[in-house]
């Protein structure tokens, strides 16, 4: 997506076990006090399935809906305000939950409850109320029905490479 006013929208997708999406992104400018959505999987006032986010301060945000309650992680340490590309993957299935960001991983928690099914599109650049555009571009979206390794996305993010690197 070319960052002014794309987005894409898919049918309903429902990974509700395991899975793992994973996209490239690059913020340009701030949405003001507004969300800028990378990819959402939701249907408005009923909860996202799952989400990736930026606030309006550039921190990564990222939702994961399991029926029970909401898991929401939000970093202050993790900001994407640099006009760089980065990378972001976030997994659940057995194992529980896990986000990668630039090839680093920064959340985990051991919940496997699998993720809400709702009739909701997949949205990349926008939320289905369209009121959360993203402002920059993304590429490499990818959505996988069952949850990477860690081998697999440091790949994503730096394929040849030692992790470290």
């Amino acid at each position: 997506l070319d960052g002014m006013d794309e987005n894409v929208i898919f049918g309903d997708i429902d990974l509700t076990t395991t899975g793992t999406v994973s996209v490239w992104f690059k913020r340009t400018a701030s949405s003001g006090d507004n969300l800028d959505t990378i990819i959402d999987k939701a249907v408005h006032d009923t909860g996202s399935a799952w989400a990736i986010w930026l606030q309006p301060d550039g921190s990564l945000y990222i939702r994961f809906f399991d029926g029970s309650g909401t898991t929401d992680w939000n970093s202050n340490d993790t900001r994407a305000t640099d006009g760089a590309w980065h990378h972001v993957a976030f997994k659940w299935g057995s194992s529980g939950k896990e986000v990668y960001y630039d090839g680093s991983s920064v959340f985990t928690e051991s919940d496997s409850s699998a993720i809400t099914a709702n009739n909701g599109s997949v949205m990349i650049g926008d939320s289905d109320n369209r009121n959360y555009r993203f402002n920059g571009k993304i590429d490499q979206v990818q959505i996988y029905n069952y949850a990477r390794t860690p081998a697999q996305i440091a790949w994503d993010y730096n394929p040849g490479k030692p992790i470290a690197h």
